[in-house]
């Protein structure tokens, strides 16, 4: 990704991040943000994210930077202080408290069936498999140069 195109990107997250605390903080009903949890927030986020991640990441071709284990370092640990916050110390803005093993299992496990079996057989039906025809190609165009 290009400086530009990272720096239009990084403001358009942190400019949407400040409508959102506003949202929250200043009485903005029209939002619709005051009342909703951090559990309404990662049902909303977790299944785009990862499909993004599960079908962008492997064409990268990219390895992960120190900085991006450590970004999900943080993420992780951000995320675990909040499930101890939300069960054991009675958060309520987290939205946890309530929610079974259940309604967890929905929210990881969903994300992670979908883009493992769901997408990349979508992807094979609707691009007809080309690219098992593709290679099924080669071998018969090489021996006919011959």
């Amino acid at each position: 990704m290009s400086p530009a195109r990272r720096k239009g990107f990084g403001g358009a997250v942190l400019a949407f991040a400040g409508f959102v605390v506003a949202g929250y903080v200043v009485p903005l009903s029209w939002t619709g943000f005051r009342g909703h949890t951090l559990w309404d927030w990662l049902t909303l986020i977790v299944l785009p994210i990862t499909i993004t991640t599960a079908t962008v990441w492997p064409t990268t071709r990219r390895t992960s930077r120190p900085v991006y284990r450590a970004s999900a370092a943080v993420l992780g640990v951000a995320w675990i202080v909040t499930v101890i916050g939300g069960y054991a110390g009675g958060w309520t803005w987290t939205g946890y408290p309530g929610n079974t093993l259940w309604d967890w299992v929905q929210l990881l496990l969903a994300p992670i069936a979908i883009t493992t079996f769901v997408v990349p057989e979508l992807i094979r039906i609707v691009s007809g498999n080309v690219a098992a025809g593709g290679q099924e190609q080669e071998p018969h165009n090489a021996s006919t140069k011959r």
